[in-house]
């Protein structure tokens, strides 16, 4: 009987389209007899199919004769201490992970072969970022190894004017999918062919608002233009909740939820009172403007964080409302 592991992964490459640029470099790369080792930087906005095609490359990779290596950034503390700890329990080191114990081979000792790593939400290693160019990846075998970063953008790196490492990166940014590309996904998915166009057009090819208005009107059964303005909004309040960060993502809740917010309205609703750094930031967004004393949204950013925050998490939505009320009525 066929595994789910199996079946999930049948289904992924089933739905894949596009990124043959990408897949040809990696495909080069496997092609050699004996590569040398390189590093590939995919980049993109959030939705735009990043982690889809880091996948796709490490299932296409371990295919061949080739250990895959996937880490995700998010899952271990942006710190040396953590980054270690992190790579100690992937290859069930005994004891401690050092710095000395990698320079020493025991990493790669593990390894057989060839190997993929794949780090996929890259951007939550930021704060480690030089350190990991100038302690942990020059310490891999200088054939054999191929590094596929993921992330939202290109962190500050001394890789564009070392003449030791240019040779060996790969910038590979992301756009959205060709209109063939978008209707090609469609068509897979199983939208009849009278609709495709419509909802090509309405999503602009952005991989992640065709999914879900794919989704939206295969199980909810809505209009195509319904469909694809719910995942126009759904998108457009991830990118902002993206781009404020995690640190100011419940200030935009409460002004999702009240037309605006001072210092001591922020204080009654939100869970904890605002930093003046949160405050600062929460300022220079540009879909954040000063109203007297405090902010609020633009009103078509407003509706979309706000009807997100209903869909999202309703219950969220209705605890921010009832203080948002308690607060103005006192």
């Amino acid at each position: 009987m066929e595994s789910l592991a199996i079946s999930i992964a049948s289904e992924r490459r089933r739905l894949f389209v596009g990124r043959q640029a990408e897949l040809s470099a990696l495909d080069a790369w496997l092609g050699e007899p004996d590569p040398p080792t390189r590093l590939f930087h995919v980049t993109g906005m959030g939705g735009i199919g990043k982690s889809t095609l880091l996948r796709r490359m490490f299932e296409r990779a371990r295919a061949e004769p080739v250990t895959g290596i996937w880490i995700d950034g998010r899952a271990t503390s942006a710190t040396p201490a953590g980054f270690l700890a992190y790579l100690a329990a992937m290859f069930d080191f005994p004891g401690r992970l050092t710095l000395d114990r990698i320079r020493a081979g025991v990493l790669t000792r593990r390894l057989s072969g060839r190997s993929i790593w794949c780090v996929d939400n890259y951007e939550a290693l930021e704060p480690i970022h030089e350190w990991l160019w100038e302690a942990i990846f020059p310490e891999l075998p200088a054939r054999g190894h191929l590094v596929v970063l993921a992330s939202r953008g290109i962190p500050a790196s001394t890789w564009r004017t070392d003449p030791g490492w240019r040779s060996r990166v790969h910038h590979l940014p992301l756009g959205p999918w060709s209109p063939a590309e978008a209707a090609e996904y469609l068509r897979r998915a199983g939208i009849p062919e009278r609709h495709i166009d419509p909802l090509v057009r309405a999503t602009g090819g952005q991989p992640l608002a065709v999914a879900l208005a794919a989704d939206a009107f295969l199980t909810r059964a809505q209009p195509p233009e319904e469909a694809a303005l719910a995942a126009t909004l759904e998108v457009s309040a991830l990118l902002m909740r993206e781009a404020a960060g995690k640190k100011l993502e419940p200030l935009l809740e409460v002004l999702a939820v009240v037309p605006e917010a001072d210092l001591a309205l922020f204080r009654q609703v939100a869970d904890e009172p605002p930093s003046d750094e949160q405050l600062l930031t929460l300022g220079r967004l540009s879909f954040v403007e000063p109203a007297g004393g405090g902010f609020r949204l633009h009103d078509v950013a407003r509706h979309h964080l706000l009807t997100d925050l209903k869909e999202r998490d309703p219950a969220r939505f209705r605890i921010l409302r009832r203080r948002a009320v308690h607060a103005l009525m006192a």
